[in-house]
């Protein structure tokens, strides 16, 4: 029982991690695009 507990909470660290993992490259994503519409908006104002 022990053990599969400990399977199961390393189980859950690991998909904590790549849900972390996930959220920052979506974010990083979200900013590179918002940085690319600012520059077009900026070049049509132009």
């Amino acid at each position: 029982l022990a053990k599969e507990a400990d399977s199961s909470l390393a189980k859950h660290k690991i998909l904590e991690l790549d849900i972390e993992r996930i959220l920052k490259a979506v974010i990083s994503q979200d900013n590179i695009s918002v940085v690319q519409n600012a520059s077009v908006v900026d070049t049509s104002d132009l």
